[in-house]
């Protein structure tokens, strides 16, 4: 694996190398290889993705959300060979509240019109439409505009979408020579789709949704016998393998299923909760779309199961701007947590708060969020939704992998204090994927939320993170925080 640095000193060679990576990552693409491009908040990362798709005749940039999928459109304009991709939930008219299951029902009882006609496509062909573009000439047209736009998609040389539109629409991933992903991190929030769980109210719907074809029917009977009777999930897959190999009818969805999940126990790539009482069988740890060849990841801070899959890792280095201090006091480590725990941090955030600048605070629960608050004597303190610049002295709060530390870019912030190292909560489907694929998700992910927490600052400032787990880790942040310990 090659490792390309490309450090930005001034304008004029940055200009240069940005030119320079943009050809060898297309020249990369073109012959096949995989690229990974890890670099800082602010790089352009989104704007590299969108000349590399220009470059392509077949081609899918997949964004995190629709307000990206406007950036997209703002680097590279209309043009009749690319189609920005919306979902369901972002282009319905009849409600707020949009569910599949509510969907699903207006379609059933005719009460949405999904009929599109060749003057529809046309409309939503002719240029860029913004989803309440589309929602109101919907709503005017009295039909659902969505199914024209798959139409679109389906036809398209080039799309734009979400990674929740292309998880729910696998198959608009065919016939394109690239994929470029964008924010690459947020596969991760799909990897559960690769993971079964097997327990009573799995083999329930399995079998019933097999009781209703002819050629599955004995077999749902076979299975549910077989689970009430077998004592461990030794005796159970042994008999389901053979009841699998004696089946000779056609590959249904059920029996897809019913094979990976024996080819996954084979692997040894399942793990027991004792706490719901569930087998978890990892199917396939990469969805299809991180298993696309080829395709060039990007991101502030590379998810290591994905990074993995590429030949080329390019780190793009710009210069320290932000300083970082690892304050070791404390810790936020749920079976340490105290009363002194939590006036320990209501004092460093005060310790910590500027105020000549917007502060952003970040903490890795509500609840530890609230009791830290309650005993803070802050004053200045912004929890309702905000809209604009964080003005100086206040200090706006936000729970990490939230609102304001990933998605909405607040104007402002200069100074970040994360309260505590934000770890995800025990999951058996993390457990499972980390044992399989030998990458520690639990301290990844801690750390993308800590990242993308300092990333918050634009140009220079200063971060803080409050716990000593993170000493441990230090090496392990991208160069353009200078970390130091207190």
């Amino acid at each position: 694996m090659s490792t390309a640095l490309v450090s930005q000193t001034n304008s004029n060679t940055f200009d240069r190398d940005y030119r320079h990576l943009l050809e060898y990552i297309y020249d990369e693409l073109k012959n096949g290889n995989s690229v990974s491009i890890e670099a800082y908040p602010g790089f352009g990362k989104t704007k590299l993705g969108s000349q590399l798709l220009t470059k392509f005749d077949r081609a899918v940039m997949i964004v995190r959300t629709h307000q990206e999928i406007m950036e997209v459109f703002n680097f590279i304009g209309t043009t009749k060979n690319i189609v920005y991709a919306y979902g369901k939930p972002k282009l319905c008219f009849k409600t707020h509240d949009f569910s599949y299951g509510f969907c699903r029902a207006m379609i059933l009882f005719g009460r949405c019109n999904t009929k599109i006609d060749n003057k529809d496509v046309a409309w939503l062909a002719f240029t860029f439409r913004k989803p309440e573009e589309i929602r109101e000439e919907a709503r005017k047209r009295n039909k659902c505009l969505y199914f024209g736009l798959r139409i679109l998609v389906q036809k398209a040389k080039k799309i734009v979408a979400t990674y929740d539109y292309l998880v729910s629409h696998p198959g608009s991933l065919d016939r394109k020579e690239v994929a470029i992903l964008d924010e690459s991190h947020t596969l991760l929030n799909y990897l559960d789709e690769a993971v079964v769980a097997v327990n009573g109210v799995f083999i329930e719907h399995l079998t019933k949704s097999m009781k209703n074809n002819l050629d599955t029917r004995w077999m749902a009977y076979a299975i549910k016998s077989i689970y009430k009777r077998s004592s461990n999930i030794h005796e159970f897959i042994d008999k389901l393998s053979t009841i699998y190999s004696s089946y000779s009818g056609p590959d249904t969805e059920e029996i897809k299923i019913i094979d990976e999940i024996l080819q996954s126990y084979r692997r040894k790539h399942y793990i027991y909760s004792r706490d719901d009482k569930t087998y978890y069988f990892l199917l396939d740890a990469l969805p299809r779309i991180a298993k696309f060849e080829p395709k060039a990841i990007l991101g502030a801070y590379l998810p290591p199961i994905f990074v993995s899959t590429t030949k080329n890792v390019i780190k793009i280095s710009g210069e320290p701007r932000i300083t970082t201090i690892v304050d070791t006091d404390l810790t936020s480590r749920y079976e340490e947590r105290s009363e002194d725990t939590y006036i320990g941090y209501a004092n460093k955030l005060s310790e910590y708060v500027r105020s000549d600048v917007g502060n952003l605070a970040v903490f890795p629960s509500i609840e530890f969020m609230s009791e830290v608050l309650k005993r803070s004597k802050i004053d200045k303190v912004i929890t309702d939704p905000i809209d604009g610049e964080v003005p100086s002295g206040y200090v706006l709060v936000d729970v990490a992998g939230g609102k304001y530390t990933e998605g909405v870019n607040i104007k402002g912030i200069s100074n970040v204090i994360v309260c505590g190292m934000p770890y995800p909560e025990p999951n058996p489907i993390l457990d499972l994927i980390s044992n399989v694929y030998k990458h520690d998700l639990y301290t990844y992910i801690a750390l993308l939320r800590t990242i993308q927490s300092i990333g918050r600052i634009r140009g220079n400032g200063t971060s803080y993170i409050i716990d000593k787990r993170y000493k441990q880790h230090i090496n392990k942040f991208p160069k353009w925080i200078a970390v130091s310990t207190k």
